[in-house]
């Protein structure tokens, strides 16, 4: 865990040539409120009635992350609880009456949820101590606090989950350029390592995982473009606040096995090329007969030895359609 905790001030920026505001006063003297103002904080408490304590690896924000950064808070959020609880002999579980009974007289102040008043200054919580570690853990994931400053600047009010109605209104923001810094680093060696993977892939292989992606490439693309729509789509997969991101997406494609993919491939031309129609709720036709409740269905059929003749006749129907095309 580390030493030192930050929840600092968002200062934003203002037009200067543009008429005084109270804002823009207030910025010019390094301020964002007045002087002695602050902001009262409590745990939130989500629509099941559990608190988004940050320590709780089963937290709804977290089903809202991005699958590489999901993890990440997982390992992060269940050492925090596992050390912590182990300090104090306390039941940190988000529906626990440490914060449920936050305001009830008789229980001991280290036996309940802190009331915090953020300052308008850097707001210092010292992690030695288990109190303000507890207390620091929920203020990270509060919805009215901006999961860094990058993350306000880009507007991302669902990051990760639940943030800001309107990114605009918050006021804070977590000051953890560490753990910003380390999200960012095994983000970009995951982005890359996707990139290095179009270096071994054939031109063909290449060509079926950009179709099946639906990247804006055609069956007669020259490589250059499918491999730069490729790299296109795969740099696009970080800060997006989605729960799947593009390299996720590429990689789970781009590493099907061959017979898998070419499956998947197939269908999607038959498809395009009009040998199979999409009907009403993604059932799949061919011409006025059902053959496939969606494409995963279809897929599925076609995956069986069952159905190697209708996938053989399926290839030579496809090379019909494309003749006549041509």
């Amino acid at each position: 865990m580390a030493k030192i905790g930050k929840i600092s001030p968002i200062k934003r920026e203002y037009d200067k040539t543009a008429p005084a505001s109270l804002g823009s006063s207030l910025a010019d003297k390094g301020m964002t409120a007045f002087p002695l103002t602050i902001q009262g904080m409590v745990p939130y408490k989500e629509k099941n009635g559990t608190y988004r304590t940050g320590l709780d690896p089963d937290a709804l924000y977290i089903k809202k992350m991005n699958v590489e950064e999901a993890e990440m808070e997982k390992t992060r959020v269940q050492a925090m609880r596992e050390e912590l609880e182990e300090m104090t002999g306390l039941d940190l579980s988000p529906r626990s009456e440490y914060y449920s009974k936050m305001f009830v007289n008789h229980f001991n102040d280290d036996e309940r949820a802190q009331y915090v008043k953020l300052i308008d200054g850097p707001n210092i919580f010292n992690l030695t101590i288990a109190q303000q570690a507890i207390t620091f853990a929920w203020l990270r994931v509060h919805p009215e606090i901006a999961p860094s400053y990058s993350a306000f600047e880009r507007g991302l009010s669902t990051v990760p989950g639940g943030r800001c109605p309107r990114i605009a209104d918050c006021k804070y923001f977590v000051d953890d350029v560490d753990f910003q810094t380390e999200i960012a680093y095994k983000q970009n060696v995951i982005i890359d390592k996707a990139i290095n993977s179009l270096f071994t892939m054939s031109p063909t292989r290449q060509l079926k995982v950009a179709k099946l992606l639906a990247l804006p490439v055609s069956y007669n693309s020259k490589p250059e473009l499918v491999y730069n729509e490729l790299t296109k789509y795969i740099k696009e997969s970080a800060e997006k606040g989605r729960k799947i991101t593009n390299v996720g997406t590429f990689n789970a494609i781009a590493t099907m096995a061959d017979d898998n993919l070419e499956i998947r491939f197939k269908v999607k031309e038959a498809l395009d090329f009009n040998v199979y129609r999409k009907g009403k709720g993604g059932k799949i036709y061919e011409g006025e007969t059902l053959v496939g409740q969606d494409e995963e269905d279809l897929i599925e059929n076609f995956s069986s030895t069952k159905h190697q003749d209708d996938y053989l006749a399926l290839q030579k129907k496809i090379d019909n359609a494309k003749s006549i095309e041509i």
